[in-house]
Formats: structure tokens, C-alpha cells, sequence
């Protein structure tokens, strides 16, 4: 094994309880074990119970995973008495704070932000402005409620002969255009409520705006998915419902407007740690900010003064990819920013446990000639160190091949014509590797590879049809994996 070259930082961040630190980490750097870490020293300092501990993950298996982190860690450490990392044998009190931990780890808050701002809500109702009894939609529910009001909403205004709806289809424009950028609207209902004059980007607007010829159409399109909104709103507390996001909103108003509340949450989570801060959007951001503030005084999340020691990020900015779902890096640069001039550290994590040395040197090699700090937009590229040697076993650490196609080649071809090249590359490569082996030098250094030695990455399942019909023809067994997509 290779030595751990961040060993120094990774015990800092977890046992320096006095100071708030951004994390960046990368994949396979240990990030649950890092979390997880903090939160022992958090309950073995006694500074606070298990349920004041609020640690907030991007989905319900990384809370899960984070869980069971936390409890292998209570078990380990309490049947030692010792924490691993430094060998110290543990103090009878903090023995004791981390068995009570162990029997109330039910109590324990760890989940997804939207799970947590539920249970805000619910223990708040009233300053939350919502039914304690309301139903949670899922994403079908969701999709379901939309689709039927606005068949309600558009069948009400044509009743009434809306004048709008009149012009807007004299002019071209089809409902079903308007039905998609209702939908921007109501995904980014925050933004609209917040300014009349701001509408969301959408890839249907100027489209709408160059037949709309008249001046004030414009105006009405923005007017009319306004009031469907309302509409919207209105009928989601007829029936007692909220989505995803009215979770987020319902929990940011309250916490912003309503000094009491603020204070309780503040009071009640004494210790804030968030994983994954590169897919959190702007509700969440002000959500975690304003719980981490040091008093009830900041008008908005970017006057909050964070009380020390009490926020704990981890988030990787180079996978900040749910721009859809309103993450992006410009958001995750200006928290960064804020958190820094409010008094909190920075860290980045560089060992990875998960990958060889073959696989990360061609990583860093890659991405860092693709991957270059541009404000707002993208992050500089922070090179990953291996953890694991060569000579640990070649199934551990494959070797990486990348193939492409000469420029001047590449620009004469369509795009099934260099899927087919790739392809039939691709399987008389495996043929060769499995019948002849590498030849230590491109191909590496063994005799012979079996055919479960090797696997294929591609961008699209699209494309996977091309690929699977050369696997067939030249006899190479396979098997697919994966979602809609890879990468």
C-alpha cells in the first residue's frame, strides 16, 4: 500500500470542531468515511447528541451508506475503546457519550434535503404555512397533478374566452408549447415569485417572442403562466398536497421570514454536514446557510455570518452536472465564496482508495488538459493520487486504452460512420488481447485476458446497438450494464 499523502488534512477536518470547512473531494476519496469521522469526534466531544447532528446526502442510499458508517464506527470504537486513527484510547465520559449515541442512532438525522425539510415543516406547520396533514407527491404523483390542471386551467380559459389564448393561437403558437413553459415556470416558482419581471430561461421563449408580434404579448405570456401558477398553488392546498420543491420553499420562507422558527431549527441542529454540495441548488444553499448562522439577523443567505465550527461541506465541483435540476457551478463558487470570507476553511482530498495507479494517471493526463477554471462556469482541475500500487494485482489496476479517429478522417464521416470504425476496432481489440494478450507496451504487459477482464465505456446507449452487433459478429460474450446512461 502507498502512504495516505493527505493523512494530515484528513485528520484535521475531522476532529478540528472549532472551525467550519469546505471539503473537496473527489470520487473514491472517502467521503462518507470523512463524514462519518467528524460526526464521532462531534458525539465523542459530548458538544452534541446524536439528534442534533444534521447530515444531509444527495440521495436516500448515500444516507443509508452514511448510517451504517456511523454505527460500524460506534460498534468499533466502543468494543476497542480506542479510535483507529491515532490509537488514543478513549476517556470513560466519551465511551459513554458514544454508547448513548449507539442505543438512539433511530434519532440520528440523516437523509436527503428533501426528507429533512419535510420533517421541518411538519414539526412547524404554522409558521411554514402548510397543512400538518399534507401528502408528500412523488415524481409521478407529480408529473400526474401537473399534466391534469393544466388541462383544468386551459379548459377554464377557454370557457371564459380568454382573449389571450385567442391571440396566441391567431398567431401559431401551440398550447403544447405553452403547457412546456409553464413547466420552467413551475419548476423555478421561486424566481417568479420573487420578481415579476424575471421570467426562466427556456428554449421555447424566443420562439414565442418572434411570433408574438403584437408588444404586449410578450407581457401576456408571462401574465397568463403567472396566474396558472396561483392556479397551481391554489389547488395543491385544496387538496392538501405539496411536490419536491414547495418543500424546499415552504422551508427556505420559513426560515428566512420567521425569526422564532429560524432560532428553534438553529438551536435544535448544532452541527450541519452536507455531502455532495455540487448538485445543491439555490433553495437548498440558502436553506443550510441560514441554519448555520451564528444569530437570526441576516436578511438574506448572502449576509449570513456562519457560526464556527458548526458547517461541514464535502462536494466535488468537477461533477457538478444537474444544471437541469438548477445545480451548477456558479452556485456552488458563490457559497464557496461566502463560506470563506465568514471565517470557514478550505480542504481538498487527493488520495483515491477506489481506482489503480494505471486508471488515475490517465485520468489527470486527460482531464487536465480538458477541465480549466473559468469563472461562474467551470473549475480548475485538482489532480487525484492513487492510493493502491502497481504491483497489487493487475485485476485491480486495468489498464486504459483510448482510441480515436485522425482529424482529417473525422470530419468526413457521419456519425453511425465512426460509430462502425469504432466498433469494429473495439472487437478485434478484445480478440486480440484475449487470443494473444498485450504486447507491454499499449496493451499491457500479460499474456492473455479474459473476456471479463475488459470493459467497454461508451457515452450513449443510443449508440449501443452499433457496438453490441460487432461484439456478435466477431463471437465475444457480453453483458450490459447501466442506466439510460453511462456517463
Amino acid at each position: 500500500m502507498s502512504e495516505i499523502i493527505d493523512f494530515k488534512n484528513r485528520k484535521v477536518i475531522t476532529t478540528d470542531l472549532d472551525n467550519n470547512y469546505f471539503v473537496e473531494s473527489s470520487a473514491g476519496t472517502g467521503k462518507t468515511t470523512i463524514l462519518a469521522g467528524r460526526i464521532i469526534n462531534i458525539l465523542m466531544s459530548g458538544k452534541a447528541k446524536i439528534r442534533e447532528i444534521a447530515a444531509i446526502t444527495f440521495t436516500e442510499k448515500a444516507a443509508i451508506e452514511l448510517e451504517n458508517k456511523i454505527k460500524e464506527f460506534l460498534i468499533d470504537a466502543i468494543k476497542k475503546g480506542q479510535i483507529d486513527y491515532n490509537k488514543r484510547d478513549l476517556k470513560n465520559k466519551e465511551v459513554l457519550y458514544l454508547s448513548s449515541a449507539l442505543k438512539h442512532i433511530d434519532q440520528a438525522q440523516i437523509s436527503t434535503i428533501h426528507s429533512f425539510t419535510s420533517r421541518m415543516i411538519r414539526e412547524r406547520p404554522v409558521e411554514a404555512r402548510v397543512d400538518p396533514n399534507f401528502r408528500q407527491l412523488d415524481q409521478f404523483e407529480q408529473n400526474y397533478f401537473f399534466d391534469e390542471k393544466w388541462k383544468e386551467w386551459i379548459s377554464l380559459q377557454m370557457k371564459a374566452g380568454n382573449e389571450f389564448l385567442r391571440l396566441i393561437l391567431k398567431e401559431g403558437i401551440k398550447v403544447k408549447q405553452l403547457k412546456k413553459l409553464a413547466g420552467y415556470y413551475v419548476k423555478d416558482r421561486d424566481i417568479i415569485y420573487q420578481s415579476k419581471t424575471e421570467s426562466p430561461p427556456d428554449p421555447d421563449r424566443p420562439q414565442v417572442e418572434k411570433k408574438a408580434k403584437e408588444p404586449t404579448l410578450t407581457e401576456s405570456v408571462d401574465s397568463f403562466l403567472q396566474d396558472f401558477l396561483y392556479f397551481l398553488e391554489k389547488e395543491k392546498d385544496k387538496e392538501g398536497v405539496l411536490d419536491f420543491n414547495d418543500l424546499l420553499i415552504k422551508a427556505r420562507d420559513m426560515l428566512k421570514n420567521q425569526e422564532i422558527a429560524r432560532k428553534y431549527f438553529q438551536n435544535r441542529f448544532k452541527y450541519i454536514l452536507v455531502d455532495e454540495f455540487q448538485d445543491t441548488d439555490p433553495l437548498q444553499v440558502e436553506i443550510v446557510f441560514y441554519l448555520a448562522e451564528s444569530s437570526q439577523k441576516a436578511k438574506s443567505w448572502q449576509e449570513v455570518k456562519l457560526a464556527k465550527g458548526k458547517l461541514f461541506i464535502v462536494g466535488d465541483p468537477k461533477q457538478s452536472i444537474y444544471r437541469f435540476r438548477r445545480a451548477d457551478f456558479s452556485i456552488y463558487e458563490k457559497a464557496h465564496n461566502l463560506f470563506i470570507s465568514s471565517g470557514g476553511k478550505t480542504e481538498t482530498l487527493k488520495t483515491n482508495f477506489r481506482s489503480g495507479p494505471q486508471l488515475i494517471d490517465w485520468i489527470n493526463d486527460k482531464f487536465a488538459k480538458i477541465i480549466n477554471y473559468e469563472e461562474r462556469v467551470q473549475p480548475k482541475y485538482e489532480e487525484i493520487r492513487a492510493y493502491k500500487k502497481p504491483e497489487e494485482g493487475r485485476a485491480k489496476n486495468p489498464d486504459v486504452l483510448y482510441a480515436y479517429l485522425l482529424e482529417d478522417i473525422e470530419e468526413k464521416l457521419s456519425a453511425d460512420q465512426k460509430r462502425n470504425i469504432e466498433s469494429d476496432f473495439i472487437s478485434r481489440l478484445i480478440r486480440q488481447l484475449v487470443e494473444r494478450g498485450g504486447n507491454g507496451k499499449v496493451l499491457g504487459e500479460r499474456k492473455r485476458y479474459d473476456f471479463s477482464d475488459i470493459a467497454v465505456i461508451v457515452p450513449k446507449r443510443s449508440s449501443l446497438e452499433i457496438y453490441e452487433g460487432k461484439l456478435r459478429e466477431s463471437g465475444i460474450p457480453y453483458r450490459v450494464e447501466g442506466g439510460r446512461t453511462f456517463f
